[in-house]
């Protein structure tokens, strides 16, 4: 039987978890100590997995707040190939 994953349930691949980490170290580098910062991220799983690759190598010690909004979805367009 043909198992077909949701979109929204897809997750990262080894390289976007890299990818996640790098973009965590770079943004330490641009901010200041006790900064507060805001992550808004789409309900995707693998929004969701970037934001935590992101947290994890930023160890910040500021305020961080999070927010998901299903707004931020990516389009879908799986309808028109139906």
């Amino acid at each position: 039987m043909l198992s077909i994953k949701p979109d929204h349930k897809l997750e990262l691949t080894e390289l976007g978890h890299q990818q996640a980490k790098e973009a965590g170290y770079q943004l330490k580098d641009l901010l200041n100590e006790g900064e507060s910062l805001r992550f808004y991220v789409s309900p995707y799983t693998r929004t969701r997995q970037t934001l935590q690759g992101i947290l994890t190598a930023l160890d910040w010690k500021g305020n961080v707040e999070t927010y998901e909004e299903p707004r931020l979805r990516e389009q879908g367009w799986w309808y028109i190939f139906w």
